[in-house]
């Protein structure tokens, strides 16, 4: 084979996952069916979605530590959205029916200074912004209302999946172009400068891709024979290393297009070239380039894939195939 391609799928596991979003339901009454259908379907979408299984089944069932992991991580930039599935917003408000008898059997059992808490949180959470399933499955199936559900939230949850670091004259239209229409044919949601890195602009540059890299999972860098060129390729790719040091929900890929991780690790044949340009317009001594010449370093030192000659295809495939798995 002419793609050599190394494990990087391994270090998908080394870092806890960030979730989009967090389902809380009642297992008995919608884990095989509305909340089941909705995992699903925002799966489907390429959500990250936690659903913790036979949730509320067991008896004497306490929240996971796994679960407190997420929500603790996440609670800053959470929102919350209730879904009232066959039960009228007004019921929980007030607490009457099925919740004034389940909350006064609670009282029994659990003390009533906790059932205040709980009695409060429902009061709160039945006053914020409603999907009312019982009103809305009189005129609408089930699987509309969940379509519904799930365009709200990529309304409000815009992001990324990948983010393409490329240099435009070595690969926009072959090799990055081909690997961005694989990606965008399985759902991949991609961010890619049309001219990739450009030279001017740089610090409106570096707050785009900061922006956009809070948005995205995954940064695919295409290092080829020029991309050490161009200060504004050297400057992106210490941004997503910073961002990854700072940042563990963000996993990065190189891969070393026509060269070998060795010309990268130590800056030799066309890097070393390009280096030597820059210490000639920044000074030998130039804290920029230091900086660039150990970006470059722990970049190469990455797990990714390795393509010297053969077909292009294959190891797009193998990336796309990575991709979907992670």
């Amino acid at each position: 084979m002419a793609n050599e391609e190394s494990n990087s799928s391994s270090r998908i596991h080394e870092h806890e996952q960030l979730y989009d979003v967090f389902l809380s339901y009642r297992g008995q009454d919608t884990r095989r069916s509305f909340t089941g259908n909705l995992f699903n379907a925002l799966r489907s979408k390429r959500f990250k979605t936690f659903m913790e299984d036979n949730n509320s089944l067991k008896s004497g069932y306490k929240i996971s530590t796994s679960t407190l992991r997420v929500l603790e991580r996440q609670r800053n930039n959470l929102l919350v959205f209730p879904i009232f599935y066959d039960v009228e917003p007004s019921v929980v408000r007030h607490q009457i029916h099925s919740y004034g008898e389940s909350l006064a059997g609670h009282e029994h059992r659990h003390g009533l200074e906790k059932v205040q808490i709980w009695r409060s949180a429902l009061r709160e959470v039945a006053s914020l912004r409603e999907w009312n399933f019982r009103n809305r499955c009189l005129e609408k199936c089930e699987y509309e209302i969940i379509q519904e559900a799930v365009e709200w939230v990529s309304r409000i949850m815009p992001r990324y999946d990948v983010f393409l670091s490329y240099k435009e004259e070595d690969t926009r239209y072959s090799f990055c172009g081909y690997l961005y229409n694989a990606l965008n044919q399985e759902g991949f949601k991609i961010f890619m400068n049309d001219n990739g890195c450009k030279e001017k602009g740089a610090q409106s540059s570096h707050s785009l891709v900061t922006t956009t890299l809070e948005k995205s999972r995954l940064s695919i860098i295409i290092l080829s024979k020029n991309f050490a060129y161009s200060s504004s390729c050297l400057d992106e790719l210490v941004t997503i290393l910073e961002f990854v040091k700072n940042n563990n929900q963000l996993l990065v890929w190189p891969i070393f297009y026509k060269v070998e991780p060795t010309d990268i690790r130590h800056q030799k044949n066309s890097y070393e070239k390009a280096m030597n340009e820059h210490e000639d317009k920044y000074g030998k001594d130039s804290e920029k380039v230091k900086i660039w010449r150990s970006a470059l370093f722990e970049v190469a030192n990455l797990k990714g894939w390795h393509l010297k000659y053969g077909y292009e295809y294959e190891l797009i495939e193998k990336i796309v195939e990575t991709a979907i798995k992670f």
